[in-house]
């Protein structure tokens, strides 16, 4: 399909500006004003596979054209990269996330009177935490073993490593928070604690820290010195790391450690939430821990932790001499 034909090429410096606004709009600034730098990060991510698929020089000129749609036809771009990234095999979660993103820019641009359009395409169905248990315990005690074994050769990518998996399980930190950490502002060695902008927050928290974690972080402090700047940095570059650099780094140590099962990053803190359950903790403490908006969300690894659905289906396997429910009159 020839997307030009959906997507007219309209360069932007050719669209001329509202009535009263006497200077050029930057449109990408436009639409992610607001956001934290992740998530303008991968809004514009999201942009520039937009900018491909429609064939367009960049990601800005590609939503200028978008904008001059019509609602009818502004759904039919959406619907047929919907279809693409259907096709191209990408998971549900990604393509509902580039959809949102369309759906934010002509949002933003409707608000200021560039457009009349709305996009009213559907997002995929994303089933969220289909998978809570991560590396469970016996995972994540040989995953620390041999990230503490690393640690004796000195060496600061090791050392800094294990203070990025210990805030990931042992304070269930997500890896967007860890990576947006700076010192010396957003560590305390003497609270202890690190300093968090969460996820959907508009301001930092302090988030306690256990012993072990607060000595880790102290050695790298050590190893990485004590300029200011990013907390954890690339090696020798010293350049803020990414979430994709710490997820790698938890998939190779989890390999390291004769995993089968190599877990996220995202899955250590995941392993986490479960773990609390099981020692007991109540579901509202967990979800303090957690910093989960809802507990309903917490209930779910409650409820997943134990394969609940697997238990009943073995259950059931059993027939006529499987136990009867409370409700069977016996």
């Amino acid at each position: 399909m020839d997307t030009h034909e959906i997507v007219p090429h309209r360069s932007v410096t050719a669209r001329p500006a509202p009535e009263g606004i006497e200077t050029p709009i930057d449109l990408l600034a436009l639409v992610t004003s607001g956001l934290r730098p992740l998530s303008v990060a991968a809004y514009r991510a999201d942009y520039e596979r937009f900018r491909e698929f429609t064939g367009h020089p960049d990601a800005a000129t590609a939503l200028w054209a978008l904008l001059a749609l019509d609602t009818p036809r502004a759904n039919g771009v959406a619907l047929a990269w919907r279809t693409e990234l259907e096709s191209a095999g990408l998971r549900p979660a990604t393509i509902a996330r580039r959809l949102a993103a369309l759906r934010r820019a002509v949002n933003r641009a409707r608000m200021v009177g560039l457009t009349t359009a709305s996009i009213e395409a559907p997002s995929p169905t994303v089933e969220t935490y289909r998978d809570t248990a991560g590396p469970g315990r016996s995972g994540w005690d040989r995953m620390l073993t041999k990230a503490r074994q690393l640690t004796a050769n000195e060496r600061p990518r090791d050392i800094r490593n294990l203070a990025i998996v210990l805030l990931l399980h042992d304070r269930g930190m997500r890896r967007g928070e860890v990576v947006t950490l700076d010192y010396p502002g957003d560590y305390d060695p003497e609270r202890p604690g690190v300093s968090v902008l969460g996820k959907g927050r508009s301001d930092k928290e302090w988030l306690t820290i256990n012993l072990r974690t607060n000595e880790a972080l102290s050695d790298w402090i050590k190893a990485r010195g004590p300029d200011p700047g990013p907390l954890f940095m690339g090696l020798p570059e010293r350049k803020r790391i990414d979430g994709a650099t710490i997820n790698r780094m938890v998939k190779k140590l989890a390999r390291s450690a004769g995993l089968r099962k190599v877990p996220t990053a995202h899955g250590l803190r995941h392993s986490a939430i479960t773990e609390a359950l099981d020692r007991g903790w109540d579901v509202r403490d967990v979800k303090a821990f957690s910093r989960h908006k809802s507990i309903d969300t917490v209930l779910v690894y409650d409820d997943r932790r134990g394969d609940v659905g697997g238990r009943i289906s073995e259950d059931l396997g059993k027939g006529s001499r499987a136990r009867k429910g409370p409700f069977s009159g016996a």
